[in-house]
């Protein structure tokens, strides 16, 4: 059976699945996800991942609560079950860049580098003022050895978002590489002051997006 029968497969069944959920368990499912979010806000992982389960049984055309239980997956490296959920939440809503960019971070986690830079370049079309979706894409191209793309990215990224230090730090390496020895110092330096005067830049190069409501 090819991926692409079985993915047809999966949402003609969520969409009977959907046909069949009754009201009142859509509203229980959005609040269980709402607290959801909130508990992976509050570091309570364990219970959010049971919220987001819950979510998903009551009613699974809940693409926001696929979404933020592929986040968790993806923080404790279940990898291929992140990237399952975020297929999932991409069948029921592919408009959403943030999902878009959450499979690529899965996918660039995985190795799979050519179909993580795809999944950037879908989630930059939707939304081309998003600095962690460059920072990322660039960090993509950076290690499958793209150097002159992953430097375009990342300078798109701090020209979006001036104090992105982690985009510093990676720029940093990309312009050594290159050679450029000026250029690392002066991002290392930027890098550094920014760390040293406010956390505000500090953002995870490959940080997924959960999202709070549907």
């Amino acid at each position: 059976m090819t991926n692409k029968l079985f993915s047809l497969i999966i949402l003609s069944t969520l969409l009977a699945a959907c046909q069949h959920t009754r009201p009142e368990d859509r509203e229980a499912a959005r609040a269980l996800t709402q607290r959801g979010f909130e508990r992976y806000a509050e570091g309570e992982h364990a219970q959010a991942r049971s919220d987001y389960d819950r979510a998903i049984t009551l009613d699974p055309f809940n693409s926001v609560a696929w979404n933020n239980r592929a986040c968790l997956h993806i923080r404790e490296r279940r990898l291929d079950a992140a990237i399952a959920d975020m297929e999932r939440a991409l069948d029921l809503r592919d408009t959403d860049p943030h999902f878009h960019n959450n499979l690529g971070v899965a996918l660039q986690l995985k190795g799979r580098l050519d179909q993580a830079i795809l999944a950037y370049d879908r989630a930059i079309l939707m939304d081309q003022e998003a600095a962690n979706f460059f920072s990322n894409r660039g960090f993509a191209y950076h290690r499958r050895g793209d150097l002159e793309a992953a430097l375009r990215d990342l300078d798109r990224a701090i020209q979006l978002r001036p104090e992105y230090t982690k985009a510093f730090y990676q720029r940093a390496h990309v312009r050594a590489q290159l050679g450029d020895d000026d250029g690392a110092e002066s991002d290392f330096n930027r890098y550094g002051k920014l760390v040293i005067s406010n956390d505000n830049g500090v953002e995870p190069a490959t940080g997924p997006s959960v999202a709070s409501r549907r």
